[in-house]
């Protein structure tokens, strides 16, 4: 049997589910494909979390705004041969409005 990557939330609850009334770590695992640690694992974070959603990942923040990253994308369509240094000083030269 292959192992899931990934559980889904729905997979998440499933398995909770089959804890709470009772069933093994080790049969969970084998029932929804995933090892047991990450059924331990599932079940130590809802015990002290009480909840099963993943948190909030912060990455990288955006240097541009999504207007911004329109007006770039609109001005590389409509000059097709422009080098990447032209438009990003159009960009800043250029007096630009809001789009809503």
């Amino acid at each position: 049997m292959e192992k899931n990557r990934i559980m889904t939330l729905e997979q998440r609850n499933r398995a909770l589910g089959m804890l709470e009334a009772g069933m093994d770590v080790t049969h969970v695992a084998r029932n929804i494909g995933v090892s047991h640690c990450t059924i331990s694992r599932l079940w130590t974070k809802f015990n002290a979390a009480g909840s099963l959603k993943d948190r909030p990942c912060t990455g990288r923040p955006r240097k541009i705004t999504a207007n911004e990253d329109c007006y770039i994308t609109l001005t590389s369509r409509r000059i097709r041969f422009a080098s990447s240094q032209k438009i990003t000083d159009q960009f800043y030269t250029t007096p630009r409005t809001i789009v809503k």
